[in-house]
């Protein structure tokens, strides 16, 4: 009986982890989103040239990249191809280009609108590459291919940071002698601190930082802004 009890929780538990390994076996590319029947395609220009989305990023489930990152923990049903939000974050950042702003609003609205609902969600393979329809409970639609729509017209700017996860200092390489700001980030989407990156190599301390996920925010004049992840220990 006590066995019996043993494999039915872990099976309880495992519910909320399970889904299509073909999910999280993508980064996903935002294609398009549909509001009230309307499309509304992403831009691509200096500061925004892909809206990605990843499924299962340690320690979270959920997490979604434009100017800002949206990120949150899942509960998936795999009898009907469907997940639904325990939690949902994002940071707050500003895009530094006025159609970045409303259409990252537009974007990340439609999981924040319908979080208290259920998203279904169907993959297709179309022309060699996959493609994700996530549907929301009112019909609104977000769909990603699992290859980039155009070639990226512009440079990276290389910015690096390790070790990661970090105990108490963080690299940050960047190959460009302007300026770099870095804005820290908690997953409440709260400022943490600021630093500038003057040379091409510094060395910052996040002993502070409570263990957790932080989101660092890399721009300056000369960089694409960029968006990285850190897990501090």
């Amino acid at each position: 009986m006590n066995k019996f009890l043993l494999a039915l929780l872990f099976l309880i538990s495992f519910k909320g982890f399970t889904q299509s390994p073909e999910l999280d076996d993508n980064t996903w590319y935002l294609q398009n989103v549909i509001i009230n029947g309307e499309d509304n395609i992403p831009p691509v220009n200096a500061e925004i040239t892909d809206i990605t989305l990843d499924f299962l990023i340690e320690p979270y489930d959920f997490n979604s990249e434009m100017c800002n990152s949206l990120t949150g923990n899942l509960s998936f049903d795999d009898s009907s191809s469907s997940f639904s939000f325990i939690e949902l974050y994002q940071t707050l950042s500003t895009c530094g280009l006025t159609e970045n702003s409303v259409y990252e609003s537009m974007y990340f609205n439609f999981y924040f609108s319908n979080q208290e609902n259920l998203f279904s969600y169907e993959i297709t393979m179309e022309s060699d590459t996959n493609v994700l329809v996530v549907t929301s409970a009112n019909g609104d639609q977000a769909i990603y291919g699992s290859a980039r729509l155009h070639v990226n017209e512009f440079k990276l700017s290389e910015i690096k940071t390790y070790p990661n996860p970090v105990v108490n200092e963080l690299v940050i390489e960047k190959h460009n002698s302007q300026s770099l700001n870095v804005n820290v980030y908690n997953i409440k989407g709260q400022l943490m601190f600021s630093e500038t990156v003057d040379q091409n190599e510094l060395v910052i301390s996040v002993s502070d930082l409570k263990p957790g996920v932080y989101f660092f925010v890399f721009d300056g004049n000369n960089y694409r802004k960029e968006i990285k992840k850190i897990i501090k220990q």
